[in-house]
């Protein structure tokens, strides 16, 4: 006999693709109803039409390279310095105790306040959105990787200094390895907040962007234009999201 499915098994998958399907076809539908609703929501074929002639006709591709190289120079950057940040918070205390409540405070304050004054020092250009995007991702990823050090069993820095490994290999036998999964989330909601921050810059103050074309697009009422715009920063930030999660489970994984 059969038993129940497995979790995670073939049938677990399938459900779950099963499930998106629908959730997809329910938006689709919901689309096509509010465009028949209202004229400031374009039927779906003429969006599609001018999503394909963005790739075709090149006037997505330039703007769509220029927001990426910016969350992804961004992205780098907050990955860097906040894991380097977040790993000296974790296992030195004294730092802790000094850092910990002022970084706590300004992950508080809305990072596009700090727009103006990165326009102030780069000048309208891609570099202001990068360093937006990096100051926006830091945040998430100090604060994880800080948190995932302190949640890492005593007893396993302890077990480590007894066999008389270095600092290295306490970092990376011990540490890394324990802190990972903790540390992978903050990864994956710090490229959101860089991805979120340089559209949100673009609609303020840039020389080209997919956020420039949005706003463009609808200054100009060209609705179908705009939302073949939105839907390819959908599939950007989706597609990114979903490799950033498998990538977080299999470190999930690893580590159990």
């Amino acid at each position: 006999m059969l038993g129940p499915p497995r979790p995670g098994g073939w049938n677990s998958r399938a459900a779950v693709w099963i499930g998106r399907a629908l959730v997809s076809a329910v938006v689709v539908a919901a689309w096509g109803v509010a465009s028949r609703s209202t004229y400031l929501v374009p039927h779906i074929w003429p969006t599609l039409t001018q999503l394909v002639q963005g790739f075709t006709q090149g006037w997505i591709l330039g703007p769509m390279e220029d927001t990426m190289k910016a969350v992804g120079g961004g992205f780098l950057v907050a990955v860097v310095a906040g894991f380097a940040v977040g790993y000296g918070l974790g296992r030195i205390r004294f730092l802790a105790m000094i850092f910990d409540p002022l970084i706590a405070g300004l992950f508080a304050v809305p990072r596009i306040v700090f727009y103006p004054v990165l326009l102030s020092i780069v000048g309208i250009n891609t570099s202001s959105k990068l360093w937006m995007a990096a100051i926006s991702g830091f945040f998430p990823i100090v604060l994880s990787t800080a948190a995932g050090i302190k949640s890492v069993n005593p007893v396993l820095g302890k077990l480590g200094r007894s066999l008389n490994c270095t600092r290295r290999q306490l970092a990376t036998k011990v540490y890394l390895p324990a802190a990972a999964p903790t540390i992978m989330t903050g990864v994956r909601i710090g490229f959101a907040a860089c991805f979120i921050s340089v559209i949100f810059a673009e609609f303020f103050a840039t020389v080209q962007g997919l956020g420039l074309l949005v706003l463009n697009a609808y200054s100009l009422l060209q609705l179908p234009r705009m939302y073949a715009v939105v839907l390819v920063i959908t599939g950007i930030a989706a597609i990114t999201n979903l490799i950033l999660l498998a990538l977080e489970r299999r470190i999930r994984s690893v580590a159990q």
